[in-house]
């Protein structure tokens, strides 16, 4: 569904090359020392995650969402 939803956003074919779903057990990272809330590393290539905000599954989804926002006002 993931994949599916990408190649209509961007408009490109995407080939999923690892899946993998697991259950969260703890929460033990240190927060990044910036105020982002995903890091672009390349042109590309962007890092999300918990640690970008704070030690918490959530903020590791409004990590993704927010760099999917930054995705699709880029597209427009």
């Amino acid at each position: 569904i993931a994949s599916n939803g990408l190649q209509e956003l961007l408009n490109d074919e995407i080939t999923v090359q690892d899946s993998s779903i697991f259950k969260w057990k703890y929460a033990q990272c240190n927060r990044s020392s910036n105020n982002q809330k995903f890091v672009q590393l390349k042109d590309n290539i962007f890092a999300i995650g918990d640690w970008n905000i704070s030690p918490r599954i959530e903020s590791a989804f409004l990590s993704g969402k927010a760099l999917a926002n930054y995705i699709v006002s880029k597209k427009q």
